[in-house]
């Protein structure tokens, strides 16, 4: 699957997610700064500052809705904290940005081509927030740990040491 070539539409349907990514990256990096610099964590009133150990933003795929969630050293959530509100399904479903899947015959081998163009959506996507990260951390110098990974996923990428790590591996 990774040699595989994308087709023309889905070629089509990554530039048009990729224009709306770069329209929305100033609103991205404001974001991550208000969290990070200010601490707008959205802890839950029985938590403080003290009991993060680290901070998590999560991807809710297909839809890419985005949440920032405060963690504990056993890593149980600590809050939750909205990003991105104006699209609050994500942008893949409020933006429709999700590709039509009526061009894939899936009963004759097309879902592996559906398969690889999800993978190059999903590689887009966290490259997009990464660079958003960085240009942030340009900006302030964050100072702490956190993470992005996919909901429910073991795999999680260290935004500090931008490395990917198992989830339950600490920093």
């Amino acid at each position: 699957m990774n040699g595989m070539k994308l087709k023309k539409f889905e070629i089509k349907q990554l530039e048009k997610v990729h224009s709306y990514l770069d329209s929305i990256s100033e609103l991205l990096i404001t974001e991550i700064q208000q969290i990070t610099a200010k601490n707008e964590y959205g802890l839950y009133d029985t938590y403080s500052l003290s009991d993060i150990e680290y901070g998590e933003f999560n991807f809710f795929i297909p839809t890419y809705r985005i949440d920032f969630y405060p963690m504990s050293a056993n890593h149980s959530q600590l809050g939750v904290k909205k990003i991105l509100k104006d699209v609050p399904n994500g942008f893949m479903e409020d933006m429709k940005l999700d590709i039509d899947i009526d061009n894939y015959n899936l009963d004759n081998g097309d879902l592996e081509s559906l398969n690889n163009y999800h993978s190059q959506l999903n590689k887009k996507i966290f490259n997009w927030f990464i660079q958003c990260w960085s240009k942030a951390n340009e900006r302030i110098k964050i100072i702490g740990n956190y993470r992005v990974c996919e909901q429910h996923s073991n795999i999680t990428f260290d935004l500090e040491n931008q490395r990917w790590i198992l989830k339950n591996e600490t920093l």
